[in-house]
């Protein structure tokens, strides 16, 4: 198939998906606002001219290319990846051949009210939703209410081979690289250090909890916002402010503030006793289903789609509002775990979860738009 992918390359969902589709012969090009970090397989990426306009602006003229693009590739399959700024981008786009995949914050919780109705919009045009969530599937269902679309459930999944229950000598190389105490209960947030991931709060939950407990450190991970594109003055405000609160602990929270790569996060993973993901909304994330698949329990919002992984056999400790004080308290609880039992807990979700399976499916899905519409 040749497959023209819409959505931010510097993220691990787009670059993986098209490393992917690549690996199986399928003739793939991103176009992206920002180019990728590093080189992504055997794609072409492409991005829209003039990066000195204002952003809308600049948006606009991407819709035109992107439109030429389409008309100049004739795309067996066009899979866009998040519907917030991507949905100015692709608005000129035929839409017969489009496979939408949302992100939670687009239909949940958008930033504005011309946020979600760009989001819709996208969605009522699009063949085919991908979503990881049962949540969010009923979410479009009913935003679009009747759906257009087929609308399906496929996890991302997450690379077991990769990701799995680490050693007690692996356990202590990965403390002595990240220069964390030997002996004391890990605690990772696995999320970036933005406002939708709510680390103010768990930097506050952990500041209670680390005067009880000697034994607390917490590691804050700075994430790809960080990485390929820059951050508003908002978030970078935001950023600042976390970290000055966190920094006031010295010597008890780790801060990574460098890009990290898949063996990155699994060695910070292995290094670890709980995780940490409080969004106020989410779908199956990827980052939770590393963390249970290295076997670690992971201290989560009392949110649907995290329900939904508990409801399948996964170690999730669900917290209810309010927050900060209620996740205070799950860290109060956690206790390191042996090898076994980590290994224990992660069977489930690596028996269910494997991103090779799940990728096929999805793969199997797009071919399945293309096979009824014909090129774009």
């Amino acid at each position: 198939m040749r497959i023209l992918l819409i959505g931010p390359a510097e993220s691990v969902h787009v670059a993986r998906w098209a490393t992917y589709l690549a690996e199986q012969r399928h003739d793939v090009t991103i176009f992206t606002e920002q180019p990728p970090v590093q080189p992504i397989g055997d794609v072409r990426v492409r991005t829209p001219p003039f990066r000195k306009l204002p952003r809308p602006v600049r948006l606009l003229v991407a819709a035109f290319v992107l439109r030429r693009l389409q008309a100049g590739l004739k795309p067996d399959a066009v899979h866009i990846h998040s519907v917030g700024s991507n949905s100015l981008m692709t608005a000129l786009l035929r839409p017969g051949t489009l496979v939408v995949s949302p992100w939670g914050s687009d239909v949940l919780r958008p930033s504005s009210r011309l946020h979600r109705a760009l989001a819709i919009r996208t969605l009522r045009r699009a063949a085919m939703i991908l979503t990881t969530s049962r949540q969010m599937r009923d979410a479009i269902t009913a935003a679009l209410a009747p759906a257009p679309a087929d609308v399906r459930v496929i996890s991302w999944g997450v690379d077991s081979e990769r990701f799995g229950p680490a050693s007690p000598a692996t356990r202590a190389a990965a403390r002595k690289r990240w220069g964390l105490p030997p002996d004391a209960t890990v605690l990772l947030s696995i999320r970036s250090s933005i406002e939708v991931f709510r680390t103010d709060q768990v930097v506050g939950a952990f500041l209670a909890a680390a005067s009880v407990r000697a034994d607390l450190h917490l590691v804050l991970l700075a994430g790809f916002t960080a990485i390929g594109r820059p951050a508003t003055a908002r978030a970078t405000d935001y950023r600042r402010r976390v970290w000055s609160r966190a920094r006031a602990l010295p010597g008890r929270i780790t801060i990574i503030d460098r890009p990290l790569s898949d063996v990155d996060v699994a060695s910070l993973l292995a290094s670890a006793d709980a995780a940490v993901s409080i969004p106020a909304s989410d779908q199956r994330s990827t980052s939770v289903l590393e963390a249970l698949s290295c076997g670690l329990p992971v201290l989560a919002t009392d949110i649907e789609p995290y329900r939904e992984l508990r409801a399948d056999g996964y170690a999730m400790d669900l917290i209810g509002e309010p927050i900060e004080p209620n996740l205070t308290a799950a860290m109060l609880r956690v206790v390191p775990s042996t090898a076994r039992a980590r290994a224990q807990a992660s069977k489930a979700v690596r028996a269910a979860e494997d991103r090779r399976v799940q990728f096929a499916s999805m793969e199997r899905a797009v071919k399945g738009v293309a096979d009824r519409h014909g090129p774009g």
